[in-house]
């Protein structure tokens, strides 16, 4: 787990105003928020990339929020995380558009 985040201006950032820091956390439920995507997934067998909006609930269980399947926005996830589909990402758009 990363110890630092990203404000949307991409500003570096160790802790949220409320005092919630990064460092040790895990995120609660994210097992489970995979599985519920992975089987909703299977539902839109026309879409090859597609974005989820999960919640997790307070007792870990994953809720639906939405999905996309346009314009999704992965600039903040790759200021934290690096590239979205890191080595694979040749592959990935290779099977996206064609």
């Amino acid at each position: 787990m990363l110890e630092i985040g990203f404000t949307s201006d991409g500003e570096e950032v160790t802790f949220l105003p409320n005092g919630y820091t990064f460092k040790e956390k895990k995120l609660p439920g994210y097992k489970k928020a995979v599985e519920l995507v992975k089987k909703a997934h299977l539902k839109l067998g026309h879409f090859r990339l597609v974005s989820w909006d999960i919640a997790i609930g307070a007792d870990e269980t994953p809720v639906f929020i939405e999905y996309n399947l346009f314009f999704q926005g992965i600039s903040l996830h790759q200021m934290n995380n690096g590239p979205l589909f890191g080595d694979k990402t040749e592959k990935v758009l290779e099977f996206v558009f064609n």
